[in-house]
């Protein structure tokens, strides 16, 4: 998975300029396997459905910007966040999660819970 969100940085950070530009992609495992193989983005709008081309994804992905906007959290977050985890993993089947989602983006999706015959339901952020 690293490689292909290396892939979406370097999308991000330089869009059309790669436009048949050899981009080298390597990847390799916790074992003995490994991959490597190139492409070479294009921006010829007869090639690409518009909806992919190298333009249309930097201004979508944006991940420089996105990183920026991240909320700093605090160790005693993290604790909390962890000890919620493990309470929902204590055994019973129907869960509802306690946590705020004030803080999260427009768009996101989260959980809302999980009903006794293990269905998980998620809904849409849809507004502040």
């Amino acid at each position: 998975a690293s490689v292909y969100m290396n892939l979406a940085n370097l999308v991000s950070e330089f869009g059309p300029s790669l436009h048949e530009k050899a981009v080298t992609l390597f990847s390799y495992g916790s074992g003995a396997l490994a991959s490597i193989f190139s492409i070479h983005p294009s921006t010829s709008p007869t090639e690409v459905d518009a909806r992919f081309s190298l333009q249309t994804m930097q201004s979508v992905l944006q991940i420089s910007q996105r990183l920026q906007q991240r909320l700093k959290r605090t160790p005693q977050d993290l604790t909390l966040a962890l000890m919620a985890r493990e309470k929902s993993h204590a055994g019973s089947s129907s869960f509802k999660p306690t946590y705020s989602i004030d803080d999260l983006v427009v768009g996101a999706y989260y959980l809302e819970e999980i009903t006794p015959s293990y269905e998980r339901i998620y809904r849409r952020k849809t507004s502040n």
